[in-house]
């Protein structure tokens, strides 16, 4: 997998929260965002997702509105079972909004469903990440199986950037419910 979790050589347990269904609008991609550049680069796929995004919000139609003002900004990897197999997933990116009927046609809109989330917070170069994913480890042991095929990443004041990514926090969201058994 594309990012690890743990620090220090141990396990890092997620906070689980329970979060209302929000609207998430913005661009999405469905390929291998890596076959350009790999790793964590504004020169791949998901890098020029970003910067289709932020030019979006920069534009005069855009300032003002409650997307291009967010607060936080999220990045939504889905993970469906054929996509898994040819390697290809579909990547968001995009901020909350509170209604769609005004969406601009050239934005797509994703409904995160209401549901618990199990929150890890990465730091520095955590964020990076390496081949092995704990989420894996965390949810064998945890008595949590992830609830539907997507992660999301959340973005905040805390992440400064690529090029300030020691000084950096950033979330993943995981939606989780409770092994019964």
């Amino acid at each position: 997998m594309w990012f690890d979790r743990k620090s220090g050589g141990e396990q890092m347990e997620p906070v689980i929260e329970h979060h209302q269904a929000r609207m998430i609008a913005g661009y999405s991609f469905y390929g291998d965002p890596t076959h350009t550049h790999t790793g964590w680069t504004n020169e791949n796929e998901i890098g020029r997702l970003w910067q289709r995004f932020i030019t979006y919000c920069g534009r005069p139609e855009a300032k003002g509105s409650e997307m291009a003002q967010a607060p936080v900004n999220y990045e939504i990897h889905l993970h469906e079972e054929e996509a898994e197999r040819g390697g290809d997933f579909e990547v968001f990116v995009g901020a909350e909004i509170s209604e769609a009927l005004s969406l601009s046609p050239q934005l797509c809109l994703k409904v995160l469903p209401e549901a618990d989330y199990a929150i890890f917070t990465l730091r520095g170069r955590q964020i990076f990440g390496g081949e092995d994913c704990p989420i894996d480890e965390w949810l064998l042991t945890s008595g949590f199986r992830q609830a539907l095929p997507f992660i999301v990443q959340r973005y905040d004041e805390r992440f400064r950037g690529l090029d300030r990514i020691e000084e950096s926090e950033l979330d993943f969201l995981v939606p989780v419910v409770r092994v019964i058994g």
